[in-house]
């Protein structure tokens, strides 16, 4: 994920770096994945899977900092199958399309699909990226700069 030169300038006017804090780049926080969609028309991905499956409604409706239930559940062809991965508990899920904003934290292994930007910590709290998503959302949802390297 990438954020452009004028929006980390537009923060740092805004907020500023506290005293002894270093500026870093999202990604020196986090990893940051997307995820992806088996085919709907194949049952084997589906039928009687037990991996939860993240959509943004499941975020939501969730309304809570952690989740650990979907409403739908892919099986392990699903997942190899599509460009989900099985994220690990402490994954901070974001939307980053449709709906733009929506987080929570994974409190068991999670896939998502592909409206998602997903960061796994790096040395950083799952809870500190949490918040900090929160800080960031405003500048993404305006200017559009939040962008998913593939």
């Amino acid at each position: 994920m990438r954020i452009s030169l004028g929006a980390r300038h537009h923060f740092l006017r805004r907020y500023g770096v506290p005293e002894n804090w270093e500026a870093k780049q999202l990604g020196d926080l986090a990893e940051i994945l997307g995820g992806g969609t088996p085919k709907r028309a194949e049952s084997r991905f589906w039928a009687g899977g037990k991996i939860p499956w993240a959509t943004p409604t499941d975020l939501t409706d969730n309304k809570a900092k952690y989740i650990s239930k979907t409403s739908e559940c892919i099986t392990e062809a699903g997942l190899a199958s599509s460009a989900a991965t099985l994220l690990p508990v402490g994954s901070v899920l974001y939307t980053s399309r449709a709906t733009i904003g929506a987080k929570a934290i994974a409190s068991v292994p999670i896939a998502t699909n592909q409206g998602f930007a997903t960061f796994l910590p790096n040395g950083t709290s799952s809870e500190y990226l949490y918040y900090l998503l929160d800080v960031l959302t405003p500048i993404w949802a305006t200017s559009r700069v939040c962008r998913l390297r593939k």
